[in-house]
């Protein structure tokens, strides 16, 4: 007996919705492409808060249209005004009001990213003008665009020790006994060596170093230095430059020398 063309049609659309209904969530996802964007919302048009390299994972929690809702890495953008939030000691704060909105950059129109009540504790990367840089909690999320990023397992305790890596953050409640210098102070005790990849930070205007057990640097070295090892494995000396005046997310280290790792 022969079928309608109406019959099989609808076969072959029953059996694509039972392909894409066999999606479950949440579960470890990997990224597949060389650079991907973490982005606010489902839509290039939403601000860009972290950039992903390829290898990198993520726990994909859900999905609409053609874009992963991820749980946010640690070094995500995400900002707290500073009215609602009150240092506790050099690196963590307390949220002083219920229901204060993260952002995804420091503006009250900026996109909101997660909802934290009071009296959660936050992690303190640094401040600029009125507004904290906290590290994401765990209930903050972003958007991935899907085709970028592969199922890798459903084991989420696979994700564990890359979800909200220990960072060196500077002690930002500390106050100045003496008058700020104009130029930051630098250790002079030893020489700093690390060995890593080269990648530029989220906002794309700092060179950042990321070894091999995730810790990570910014960079302090002339453009024209830096520009030609981009991806690329290198080993650098330098010195710590400490700075509680302007405190960064990843300690800073101002480099003396660099060599290709090959």
């Amino acid at each position: 007996m022969m079928r309608s063309p109406g019959l099989v049609l609808l076969a072959v659309l029953l059996s694509c919705s039972r392909v894409f209904g066999e999606e479950r969530f949440p579960f470890v996802g990997e990224v597949s492409a060389k650079e991907v964007n973490v982005r606010a919302g489902q839509s290039v048009n939403f601000e860009q808060i972290n950039r992903l390299k390829k290898g990198d994972q993520v726990l994909v929690l859900g999905k609409e249209f053609s874009w992963y809702k991820v749980q946010l890495p640690a070094d995500s953008r995400c900002f707290i005004h500073s009215k609602y939030l009150q240092l506790k000691d050099g690196r963590t704060g307390i949220v002083t009001a219920d229901k204060v909105n993260l952002r995804a950059a420091g503006d009250f129109n900026a996109s909101v990213l997660a909802q934290v009540p009071k009296d959660t504790v936050l992690t303190v990367f640094g401040k600029k003008e009125d507004w904290y840089q906290v590290q994401p909690p765990q209930k903050a999320t972003g958007w991935i665009a899907a085709e970028f990023v592969a199922f890798r397992s459903a084991d989420l305790a696979s994700l564990t020790q890359l979800v909200h890596p220990p960072l060196a953050l500077p002690n930002l409640a500390a106050p100045e006994t003496t008058p700020a210098p104009a130029v930051a102070a630098v250790e002079k005790s030893n020489m700093f060596t690390a060995t890593g990849t080269l990648e530029k930070s989220t906002d794309g205007q700092r060179y950042k170093l990321v070894t091999s057990t995730d810790a990570r640097y910014f960079l302090e070295a002339p453009e024209s230095v830096l520009k030609d090892f981009l991806h690329q494995r290198i080993k650098v000396e330098g010195n710590k430059k400490i700075n509680q005046q302007f405190p960064s997310m990843y300690p800073v280290l101002m480099i003396e020398q660099v060599e290709l790792v090959l």
